[in-house]
Parts: structure tokens; sequence; C-alpha cells
């Protein structure tokens, strides 16, 4: 339950573009609204994409760009105006941009990626942002034990600065009329994911054309964009399927889409997490994804639908399994949904605040 001193939290996230953490916050504040919460959110760069989205729950968005200082003295002027009892940051430059902020107001950070706090910068400096961070927060979630494993084993935080695992949470209907195929059309399959390397999508469609060649038909919809878009077209080309393959937007029909598939992709190279993995369950579409630790981690190292990281083969042999065996499949997916209610993850979330706000 919510301390009856909390009243309003404010959320400060990178962007409200449309992505696995930036949908998970907003599964997030419609349960906290239901708490009796009030919900700020403020990001700091990119399209409003998810704006109305947020504001049709309730929740107020407010953009604080500019430079780091001009971010800082736009979120330090705000916190002190909004009386907020907490302050949640996602995603670094949240975070750092939150600690320079926050004056007195507890902060509580939510790692949602099993990498480092600076990617793409020098390792040291990197070890020294995340360590700044954490060691001025009152409290810190991990999305997945294998976040918070990497973070330590990363060396990106010290010991007093433990970090408590919360899972993504989902609210699961289940109760979507499927659309069945008949015995004559393409398998109709379906991945979600920025163009990018860590999504392993050059694997998946190597997988395709080995497919193909067993003389199995298939229509594959590609959901997503990123730099890889075009290296990746031609790749399809070069395997013979360019005209079994869809590249498409991601757009607000996303579910609708899963939802007509077969099977659902999800191959990667490491992951923080995979909200998409939870509306694959929920739309009751097998799930084929890469043996990654975050993937076994969600659900189960016995799950058949897993396949060797990069291993176009084991894919194929997955994928043939998955089709024979798509009941076993659901019926193991559907054992896990009790794990990642979003309710759970809600009431979970603010006894960290509960803590944090208190200490």
């Amino acid at each position: 339950m919510v301390d009856f001193n909390m009243t309003k939290v404010i959320h400060a996230i990178t962007t409200i573009e449309r992505g696995g953490a930036e949908n998970q916050l907003i599964i997030l504040c419609r349960e906290q609204i239901k708490m009796g919460l009030e919900i700020q959110i403020v990001y700091f760069k990119g399209l409003p994409t998810l704006k109305q989205e947020f504001e049709t729950i309730g929740v107020t968005v407010t953009e604080v760009s500019g430079n780091l200082v001009r971010q800082v003295y736009r979120l330090r002027k705000l916190i002190k105006n909004s009386r907020a009892s907490i302050i949640h940051a996602h995603l670094p430059q949240a975070e750092l941009t939150s600690v320079l902020s926050k004056g007195r107001v507890p902060l509580v950070i939510s790692r949602h990626n099993a990498e480092r706090f600076l990617p793409r910068g020098p390792v040291w400096l990197s070890k020294l942002l995340s360590r700044f961070v954490l060691k001025r927060t009152k409290g810190r979630i991990a999305i997945s034990n294998h976040v918070n494993h990497f973070v330590m084993n990363a060396g990106e935080s010290v010991l007093e600065c433990a970090f408590s695992t919360v899972y993504y949470g989902y609210h699961f209907q289940s109760l979507y009329p499927k659309i069945n195929r008949s015995i004559d059309e393409p398998l109709r399959l379906i991945t979600i994911g920025r163009l990018v390397p860590q999504k392993d999508i050059s694997t998946t469609l190597k997988a395709l054309s080995i497919l193909e060649s067993k003389g199995i038909a298939f229509q594959m919809t590609i959901l997503g964009e990123g730099p890889l878009e075009l290296e990746l077209k031609n790749l399809s080309r070069s395997l013979g399927i360019s005209k079994r393959i869809s590249f498409l937007l991601i757009n607000p029909n996303v579910f609708l889409t899963t939802l007509e598939s077969d099977i659902f992709f999800f191959s990667r190279t490491h992951e923080g997490y995979g909200l998409v993995i939870l509306e694959a369950m929920d739309a009751q579409v097998p799930i084929v994804c890469s043996a990654i630790p975050t993937l076994k981690e969600i659900l189960g190292s016995n799950y058949r639908g897993l396949f060797e990281v990069g291993n176009s083969d084991s894919l194929v042999k997955t994928l043939l399994y998955s089709i024979e065996n798509a009941p076993k499949l659901l019926i193991d997916m559907k054992s896990k949904e009790e794990k990642f209610d979003s309710r759970k993850m809600a009431v979970e979330i603010s006894a960290i605040y509960s803590k944090a706000f208190l200490s």
C-alpha cells in the first residue's frame, strides 16, 4: 500500500517515444492512479509520441528540454513547485538529471537495460557516473534479476546500493478471439523491435530462408525501424525471401497484428526484459525466442520455445517444434502470467517508495 503522506510522484524519463520502458511506464502510471496517486511525467528529448496516451489516463506530461544545465534548472524549479513526494527516474539521462535536480525529495531509479550507464562512452566514466547516481538514491529497481546482476558485475554499483528486482507488469486478459489460419494458408509470423544489432533480426531472416527451402509457406511481419533497415532488406533479397517479408513501422495496431499471428519471434543477443513478450502471452501467440538469461527468467529455462542465440538452424528446429506443439507452449506461457501481474508490480514499487520516503 502507498503511505498516506505520499500523494504525488514525478516520473522522469529520457523520452516518451514508443519503447519498452516507455510503454511499461504507461502501465505503471495507470496502476498508481488507481491507488490514488497524482502522477506527472517529465521527459527530456524526442517526439511526444505517447503524450496523448499518458494524458488519457490522467497523467500530466511536461517536456524539460535544452542542454543539461537548462534541464537541471527547469526540473529543479518544477520539483520545488510540485510538492512531489517521490521522484522516480527511468533511463540514464533522466537518472543523472534527476540527481542534480531533486533537492531533498527522495529519488528512486529503475534500470531497464542490461548495459552500461554510458553504452558508447569510456568504461571508467560509465562506472563513475553510475555510482555517482546510485549513491544519491533512496531506492533502486532492476526490472529483472539479469539486469540486477549485470549492474553489480559490471562494477557500476557498490554493495551499499543494492537493487530490488521488480518485474514489468501487464494487465492480462487473454480473452481475445483467435483468428484461425486454414491449413493451406501461409504461416503468419511476427517480430517487433528496433532494427539494431542487439535485436539479431539477421538470424531470423537466415532461419526463414531455411524454412523457404523446406517448402513451408510463411509471411513475416517485422515491426520496427532503425539504422539496419536497409541492410536487413538487402539481406532478405539476397536470401530470396523479400516477397515474404513486410517491414512496417510500429503503430497503435501492434497488438492486433500480434493477435492475428501464428508465431511470435523474439531473437536477441541480450535484453533487459522485453515487454512485448508479455503482450504476446496475452495475445495467446506461441513465442519462439533466443535462450538469453532474461528470457529464460521470464519463460523458464525449460520452455521449449527457446533456441540457441544467433543459431538459425536451432531457430528453425524450435520453430518447427512450436508449430506442432503450440497448445503445449500456450499452457506453459499461461502459467507465467501471475508472476507479471501489473497490480503486483505497482504494489512492490509502492513498498520501495514508502521505504525511500521514510528513510
